[in-house]
C-alpha cells in the first residue's frame, strides 16, 4: 500500500509482510509468547506506532490485542515487539478463529501522520 502525503510517498507494503508474521504465528504461538517480533523500514527518522485490534457486534469499541512503538533516529530498519495486552491474552484464549486488525501510523519528524491498515484471519 502506498501512501501520498504532499510530495512524498511513504510504501506501506511491508503492512503484508507483517501480517503474515503474525498468521503463521497463530494464536496459539501469540499466547505462548506474548509477543510478536516485525521488521519494519522507515523511509526518514520518525516514530512508528503499531496496533492489533478486533471488534465485536457486542463492543461498542474496538478491542485492543497488542501494541508496539519504535522510534527511528535515521531512517533504516529496525524490530517493532508487538506485545499482547491482558485484555488481548483473555480474548485469544477463547477464540480458535479471529479477524483482527493490523495498523500502522508513521510519523516523521517534523510532518504529519500516515496511517495504513490491513486484516489479519488468525487460526488457532
Amino acid at each position: 500500500m502506498r501512501i501520498r502525503t504532499g510530495g512524498a510517498s511513504i510504501d506501506f507494503g511491508l503492512l503484508g509482510a507483517e501480517a503474515k508474521a503474525l498468521k503463521k504465528l497463530k494464536i496459539r504461538g501469540l499466547l505462548r509468547k506474548h509477543q510478536v517480533k516485525l521488521t519494519f523500514t522507515a523511509p526518514a527518522p520518525g516514530a512508528l506506532a503499531l496496533r492489533l485490534t478486533t471488534s465485536s457486534a457486542a463492543a461498542k469499541k474496538a478491542t485492543v490485542l497488542a501494541t508496539g512503538r519504535a522510534v527511528f533516529a535515521a531512517a533504516g530498519k529496525k524490530t517493532v515487539v508487538l506485545k499482547l495486552s491482558s485484555k488481548g491474552k483473555k480474548v485469544l484464549r477463547h477464540k480458535r478463529k479471529l479477524k483482527a486488525t493490523l495498523s500502522a501510523t508513521f510519523t516523521p519528524k517534523g510532518g504529519a501522520a500516515i496511517s495504513a491498515k490491513r486484516s489479519v484471519s488468525l487460526k488457532r
